[in-house]
């Protein structure tokens, strides 16, 4: 059992008992309506005058009335089996729907055309006797009311709109003829009910009464139509269909959804429009010899002739459109397709050839998107695959470029420390050689004698160059993580003391000093760590403060932290500060902007301090002159 998509499980039995219901009726209706039309055939032919009037000496259904009911019930079972399924009637359709149409077509309009030539077409009197009786209501015998011959134009033109209509416009065509089917039929009903002949369109010697049991075929068809209408035609409004044999053998043994060829459908119509009318003129002629006098008969033949070729026109007209309508339904879609629109759809529901050449063609259509979707996918995929190498290469170029610039920048602080170490280098070696070379006797017999000041010079340059060189090989062994801490107790300030004595002698030898020193302790101070590697950390730091102080002060001071254990020694400068740009990599490997010092000084302390466990931080003194520098 297939079950419509869309619908919960709890709603879709409600909607299928529904549908089945509606179908039935429908069915029946239809029925119903294609035999009374046969029955009042019956009684014409056979003379049963109960047949023909439903209510004694009442206006009776006239035989083309009954011939137009029979395809009338046939033309809305089709119609209304279209409404509910896309598919069934829909090969038969083709065939059933325009015989019907020409028929009803071929006897209303030879009625109007007597009408307004006014002369007699002949079909009034087909196996009709009215006019040796005294027929009720009944304008000119044979002729139903113009109501009547409306409604079954309205009928024929929702024929034609099933074959060449479709969607919304075919919707409201076929709810709109229902409905005027419909109100029709009510008004002659109503007269019935309420005795008012002028309801049910008696007007004597004007138009004939239309009788009750065709009122109320009208009514069934109208409401059958108007059902269809708000069903909506292939699937717009969509009605779960249960397709179970139990419940629809009857709908489906009518149909059993046989597929017609393009072949047999032109055969059948031509057959049709071929017989049909000659049958028609040819019996209607037939029947008007053995009445009319020859001028009559003349007269009847052009109208039947005229109606014959109107209502053969329209039915050509009808055919060739809904023929041609799917074709250009194909062409159409082709063209969209081929500007890349992939969204429409060819919905034509036939078993015949051109049936098969849209399927042919949605199967291409969805075989051309798949194959679409799957070059998107893989463009897709590629483009990503690519923006990732992109993003990827990219990446290695920003890092490329960042070590290239690292590495040039590596380049310059080297050269710029190679600059600075032979500057380093060369200045005590210089005054060493200067000393060295004035106390060089001239005879190799002197003795050679060095004044003091000589003598405290060459000391305190070999003394610097034993320093510069021990800095140099502690940044080697920092790097290849070698450096050596033996840690003992010391005298922190004893430390301290020492080393402000020395830096203050070697100011008062500098003219071009002017500068203070301050030691400030609170008490003594004994501490755990490398006594030589404390020193050279203090050394490097008051050189630095010394460095960039030509006058003002250098406070020294220790004072004990937190714990017992915790020391915080600080040097404050009143010199020129710290740079800026220095700041950020202040201790790091040559960083200067001095040109005195490799830049190496504050690297070691900190390295010093941090393999102790304490921490080094430098600031710019709030004053603005000067820096403090602190290490724990």
């Amino acid at each position: 059992m297939d079950i419509v998509p869309g619908y919960s499980g709890h709603n879709t039995s409600r909607h299928r008992n529904t549908s089945l219901i509606l179908q039935r009726a429908i069915q029946l209706s239809s029925i119903t309506i294609s035999f009374v039309g046969l029955a009042v055939l019956i009684g014409w032919i056979m003379d049963i005058p109960a047949l023909t009037s439903l209510i004694p000496n009442s206006v009776t259904m006239k035989f083309s009335t009954a011939v137009s009911f029979i395809f009338t019930g046939v033309s809305i079972l089709i119609i209304s089996k279209l409404a509910i399924e896309s598919s069934g009637y829909s090969d038969l359709s083709h065939i059933v729907l325009p015989i019907s149409m020409l028929i009803i077509l071929l006897f209303m309009s030879t009625h109007i055309g007597s009408i307004i030539v006014s002369a007699p077409s002949g079909v009034d009197n087909l196996f009709v006797k009215e006019q040796e009786l005294d027929p009720v209501l009944t304008a000119s015998p044979g002729r139903p009311s113009f109501p009547t011959m409306i409604n079954f134009l309205l009928i024929a033109a929702a024929a034609a709109g099933t074959l060449i209509t479709s969607g919304s416009n075919l919707k409201k065509l076929i709810g709109g003829t229902g409905f005027a089917i419909g109100i029709i039929g009510s008004v002659a009903l109503a007269g019935y009910a309420l005795s008012l002949p002028m309801l049910y369109y008696s007007f004597e010697g004007l138009n004939t009464a239309m009788a009750i049991h065709s009122a109320a075929l009208f009514v069934v068809a109208g409401l059958v139509l108007i059902i269809s209408g708000k069903i909506g035609f292939r699937r717009e409004v969509e009605i779960p269909i249960a397709y179970d044999a139990a419940h629809n053998s009857a709908w489906h043994s009518i149909s059993n959804n046989k597929t017609i060829s393009l072949r047999t459908k032109f055969v059948c119509l031509f057959l049709a429009i071929s017989i049909i009318p000659i049958f028609f003129i040819g019996g209607i002629s037939l029947s008007n010899s053995k009445i009319y006098s020859a001028t009559v008969l003349e007269n009847s033949i052009e109208i039947l002739g005229i109606a014959t070729a109107i209502s053969v026109a329209f039915f050509a007209a009808v055919i060739s459109k809904s023929i041609l309508q799917p074709i250009m339904s194909l062409r159409r879609a082709a063209r969209k397709i081929a500007c890349g629109d992939y969204d429409v759809n060819v919905d034509l529901h036939s078993g015949d050839e051109i049936g098969e050449l849209a399927s042919d063609f949605e199967k291409m259509k969805e075989s051309v998107v798949s194959t679409n979707r799957n070059l998107e996918r893989l463009v897709e995929l590629r483009t990503l695959e690519l923006n990732e190498a992109n993003k990827k290469l990219s990446l290695s170029n920003t890092q490329l470029v960042g070590a290239n610039e690292k590495l040039a920048k590596q380049d310059k602080i080297m050269h710029d420390f190679i600059n600075i170490a032979a500057h380093e280098l060369k200045s005590p070696i210089t005054p060493i050689l200067l000393a060295t070379s004035l106390a060089q006797p001239k005879d190799e017999d002197k003795q050679v004698t060095l004044s003091k000041d000589a003598f405290d010079m060459i000391v305190s340059n070999a003394r610097r160059l034993k320093r510069l060189a021990g800095d140099i090989l502690d940044v080697a062994r920092i790097e290849s993580n070698f450096l050596d801490i033996h840690k003992q107790n010391f005298e922190l300030n004893e430390l301290l003391d020492s080393i402000v004595n020395e830096y203050a002698a070697q100011v008062k030898q500098d003219s071009s000093k002017k500068v203070e020193f301050l030691l400030s302790c609170n008490g003594p101070i004994e501490i755990d760590g490398d006594k030589d590697r404390i020193t050279q950390v203090v050394h490097n730091l008051v050189a630095n403060a010394v460095r960039f102080t030509d006058e003002g002060s250098v406070i020294i001071k220790a004072v004990k932290g937190a714990s017992a254990s915790d020391v915080v020694v600080s040097i404050k400068d009143s010199g020129t500060g710290i740079h800026p740009e220095i700041m950020p990599k202040l201790f790091s490997k040559f960083a200067t902007k001095s040109e005195k010092g490799t830049g190496l000084g504050l690297y070691l302390a900190r390295n010093i301090v941090e393999a102790h466990g304490g921490k080094i931080w430098a600031e710019n003194n709030k004053n603005g002159i000067g820096a403090t520098f602190t290490f724990t």
